[in-house]
């Protein structure tokens, strides 16, 4: 009974101790640098996604506003034709 004790304590301690040398050797690994740069990259990414839809909107705005003035225009260049 003794025995089964000793070696149930020496076990747990022994996989509490590879579970520490497992945690630093990742954490302190190119994986998880890695982890972090992609994390950082893909923040980047969605902020110039972000403002790259927005800029696409000026952009379909400011094509309205040009055609509707074209539009004004060629009503004005056809009206000074008919007179």
């Amino acid at each position: 009974m003794l025995a089964i004790f000793i070696w149930l304590i020496t076990t747990v301690i022994g996989c509490i101790i590879l579970y520490g040398i497992i945690q630093a050797a990742i954490n302190h690994s190119v994986i998880h640098s890695s982890s972090v740069e992609i994390s950082t990259s893909n923040s980047k990414l969605q902020r110039q996604q972000e403002m790259l839809v927005r800029e696409v909107e000026q952009l379909k705005d400011l094509h309205i506003e040009q055609n509707r003035l074209l539009r004004e225009l060629v009503q004005l260049h056809q009206q000074k034709d008919l007179s």
